[in-house]
């Protein structure tokens, strides 16, 4: 679990797979969040939701190429960014 509370903080977690789920919680104090997958923008995922979700994929990219990848996500608005886990497949 990774948890942050500024504008500007990040999470990144390098894997070896061909897929990956980005699982988190999504509220009211939850804000916009861009990816990034192997350097690239992926686009801008929004965490907010009137009531608390645990445990929400809210990103899921499938058919990478083997190999290690590198999944990045940068707090742009919110109060809290919390990653509950990721899966790999």
């Amino acid at each position: 679990m990774h948890a942050t509370q500024a504008a500007g903080d990040s999470f990144e977690l390098a894997f070896n797979g061909t897929a990956i789920d980005l699982i988190t919680q999504v509220n009211t104090d939850e804000g916009e969040v861009e990816l990034f997958l192997d350097g690239r923008s992926v686009g801008t995922i929004d965490n907010y939701n009137a009531t608390r979700v645990h445990q929400k994929t809210v990103f899921r990219r499938t058919g990478l190429t083997p190999g290690i990848h590198t999944l990045k996500g940068v707090m742009k608005t919110g109060d809290y960014m919390i990653v509950d886990s990721f899966r790999i497949h």
